[in-house]
């Protein structure tokens, strides 16, 4: 990492920025009462204001839109949810570049949804989507808004499930796990860790981490 390259930060959502209780959040009419962010999240993001040429995009994966038991979480409704969600973060001093979203599953998530006896919006089923982490189209958007090549960056990123792990390695981030209930439910933290990616205690010792790889870096 050198002065001349730009930190670009990318952070999960459900689960690393706001307590994920399997709310399918923006699917009740309530959801903006559910938003709770976690411990240290907004600590965390304002230190990562302070970092040289930091940029930082929230990318997430939004599968219950594609769920038939949510009629009313369309896309539309993820879109005012994650732009909810980077308002409530301005009003408390933290900058959010943008945010991807993606709304479509694979063939993997149909058959896990069928066994649990529930049907599918056909036009949100595309298998390998390439903006379905652990594919790269929204770490390519990110690239895209800021107009930079990936080997003009330094790429980060922080989420609490192995496959955001996956997507780090596959643009060549640096990851950082913040653990959740659903990371340890799935026992993914000793995959992770033989990834060689850094598992956080909660979301401000994850930014503390980025500071110190950039700092060590320049």
């Amino acid at each position: 990492m050198n002065l001349n390259k730009k930190v670009v930060i990318l952070l999960d959502r459900d689960g690393t920025i706001n307590k994920d209780k399997n709310y399918y959040l923006g699917s009740a009419d309530n959801w903006k009462q559910q938003l709770e962010f976690l411990p240290g999240v907004v600590e965390g993001l304002r230190l990562l204001n302070q970092i040289l040429n930091f940029h930082v995009f929230i990318v997430t994966n939004q599968s219950g839109v594609s769920l038939d038991i949510f009629p009313n979480f369309t896309e539309e409704r993820m879109h005012e949810v994650n732009e909810y969600i980077i308002q409530e973060l301005t009003k408390q001093g933290v900058r959010i570049d943008f945010y991807f979203a993606c709304p479509f599953v694979d063939n993997a998530y149909v058959e896990k949804s069928k066994l649990k006896g529930r049907t599918l919006n056909h036009k949100y089923i595309i298998n390998n989507h390439p903006d379905l982490k652990p594919n790269t189209g929204m770490a390519d958007k990110a690239l895209a808004y800021l107009n930079l090549k990936k080997e003009d960056c330094s790429l980060f990123m922080v989420g609490d499930r192995y496959f955001d792990m996956v997507f780090a390695k596959n643009i060549d981030a640096f990851g950082i796990l913040v653990e959740s209930h659903k990371t340890r439910e799935l026992g993914d933290t000793e995959r992770i860790k033989q990834m060689g990616f850094y598992v956080a205690k909660d979301f401000l010792d994850a930014v503390k981490k980025i500071q110190e790889k950039v700092n060590n870096q320049n």
